[in-house]
């Protein structure tokens, strides 16, 4: 344990906030004892976090072992970058689709019990899920219905242009909520140095961006993602008591291999 702990601690990084009701001899008082701390041991670069590089592959898919009986499908779609610009986009994307996605695949469709999708980022890069849990459908069935789904959506994207100003303004509200109390302000403020954002303007410069993005944008966004003109695409499911896939993809079977081989943004 004591070579162990050398070992970890003969290099750091460090990032700090203190934030609140502190008296001003005290918050010096840690810096002074951090300094010091510092000047025992080494210093290093924070540790990056790779994101793997799934753009410019074919759709991969990965069979993920559960002992659960139902099938279950997750469909993630890799932005093209990490733009201000793009992140926007993905937001406003996943919100547009995640109504009529869930009104469609669970209560018309009833394809499962779970159906929805969400906003996902890797390492501040943006990216939307899409997944279903289905009792009565194969693997390979909930991945077409997905993939139908958002088909038909460019199709009749039109229908979807009268929600357009309210959506926007739903997200800008909530980039820009204000901190009901201290608590929520530090965590705030300490999600922005981790995302690097040292200014804390980031939520004014989304919002800004969010503002000017039109409807004819975020339709070429989507148009985009369905042929997958520089997104990545990753399939991981649950075969549940069905056989596996047949749907053509590029397998992953190791996943250790998967990360040695890829490039990483």
């Amino acid at each position: 344990m004591v070579a162990a702990r050398e070992k970890l601690l003969s290099q750091f990084h460090l990032e700090g906030l203190i934030f609140g009701d502190w008296a001003a001899e005290d918050a010096y008082k840690i810096s002074a004892d951090i300094k010091e701390f510092r000047m025992m041991f080494g210093t290093c670069d924070k540790i990056h976090r790779g994101v793997a590089d799934i753009r410019h592959n074919k759709i991969i898919s990965y069979q993920v072992e559960c002992l659960h009986k139902d099938p279950a499908v997750v469909i993630y779609f890799q932005a093209p970058d990490a733009s201000l610009k793009n992140i926007a986009l993905t937001i406003l994307a996943e919100q547009l689709l995640a109504a009529p996605f869930f009104n469609q695949l669970r209560t018309e469709q009833q394809l499962g019990y779970l159906v929805g999708s969400g906003y996902i980022p890797y390492n501040q890069h943006p990216g939307i899920g899409f997944y279903i849990q289905s009792p009565h459908h194969p693997a390979e069935y909930l991945i077409k219905a997905i993939h139908l789904f958002l088909q038909q959506i460019i199709e009749n994207i039109n229908q979807y242009r009268h929600l357009w100003d309210t959506l926007k303004k739903g997200v800008m509200k909530q980039l820009m909520e204000k901190d009901t109390n201290l608590s929520m302000k530090s965590q705030r403020l300490w999600m922005a140095i981790g995302n690097q954002d040292k200014t804390f303007t980031y939520s004014m410069q989304m919002t800004q961006t969010i503002l000017d993005i039109d409807f004819s944008e975020i339709t070429n966004y989507l148009i985009a993602l369905v042929s997958r003109q520089g997104f990545g695409e990753a399939i991981l499911y649950s075969p549940g008591q069905h056989a596996s896939i047949s749907y053509k993809t590029e397998v992953i079977t190791d996943i250790q291999s998967f990360k040695s081989s890829s490039q990483y943004l």
